[in-house]
C-alpha cells in the first residue's frame, strides 16, 4: 500500500480529486477492507482517470481480479440498484472468471455480441422467467484482449410481448428497461432510470456459433 500512500500525498498536495483523496484516507484506517478498495476504484472512474492512472490502484490491492473480488462486486450490485461504484470496480477483471462466476449464481447466457470484424464482443447473461429478464449483465472486451472494457447491468428488461426465448437477442422488439447503468474503458458511465431499449441482433445464432467454437463460452454453458 506503499504506492497508494505516496499517491495520496501527491494528489493533497495538488488539491486534487477530493472525492479520490477522501477514499485514500478512509481506506488508510483499514487498507483490506475490499468495499472501501471497490469504493476507490469507482471515485476514480467517476473522476475519468484513464486506465494508466488506475494501474497503481489495481496493483495495489492483492484481491483484484479475484474470485472473491468478482463475488463482492456482483453481490453489491445485485443488492444495490444504485451502487454503481461496483460496476465500475468490475472494469480491467479477466473475462472468463466473470462469466464463469456469473454462470455459477444461476444465470444464463441471453445475449452474443460477435459481429465478424467488430473491434468488440461481449456475452449477456440473466435470471430469466415468464415475466422477463432480471439482474442482466453484458460483459464485454475488445477483440483479442482477455479483460472486461465494458460492462451494462439492468435490473430488469420486460418485453412488450410474451417471452418467447431466453435469448433476449433474438426479441425483434423494443423493452422496457429500469435502473441501467453501463461504464466502459478508458472512461465513461451513465446511469438510465427507465426507457425502452431493442437487443435484437440478426447475426445472433452466427455469433453464438462463432463464441461457442472458438471455446470463449466452453466453461459457462
Amino acid at each position: 500500500m506503499k504506492k497508494l500512500q505516496a499517491l495520496q500525498e501527491q494528489l493533497k498536495k495538488k488539491e486534487k480529486y477530493p472525492n479520490v483523496v477522501k477514499q485514500l484516507n478512509e481506506l488508510s484506517e483499514d487498507e483490506q477492507n475490499i468495499d472501501l478498495q471497490i469504493n476507490l476504484i469507482g471515485e476514480t472512474h467517476v473522476a475519468n482517470w484513464l486506465p494508466k492512472q488506475k494501474t497503481v490502484i489495481w496493483n495495489s490491492f492483492s484481491q483484484f481480479n479475484s474470485s472473491f473480488w468478482i463475488k463482492s462486486c456482483i453481490d453489491r450490485i445485485v443488492q444495490d440498484v444504485a451502487d454503481d461504484f461496483a460496476v465500475y470496480a468490475l472494469l480491467k477483471c479477466d473475462v472468463e472468471p466473470v462469466l464463469t462466476k456469473l454462470k455459477a449464481m444461476c444465470y444464463q447466457v441471453v445475449l452474443i455480441w460477435d459481429t465478424k470484424g467488430a473491434e468488440t464482443q461481449g456475452v449477456g447473461l440473466a435470471k430469466v422467467d415468464k415475466s422477463g429478464y432480471h439482474d442482466y449483465f453484458y460483459i464485454g472486451w475488445n477483440t483479442g484482449e482477455p479483460f472486461i472494457s465494458r460492462i451494462d447491468y439492468i435490473k430488469e428488461i420486460i418485453c412488450r410481448n410474451n417471452l418467447m426465448t431466453d435469448r433476449l437477442d433474438l426479441i425483434d422488439d423494443k423493452c422496457a428497461i429500469k435502473n441501467w447503468v453501463w461504464s466502459e474503458l478508458p472512461y465513461g458511465y451513465e446511469r438510465v432510470t427507465h426507457g425502452n431499449e431493442t437487443f435484437f441482433d440478426e447475426n445472433s445464432s452466427r455469433d453464438y456459433l462463432s463464441l461457442y467454437m472458438r471455446g470463449l463460452l466452453h466453461n459457462i454453458n
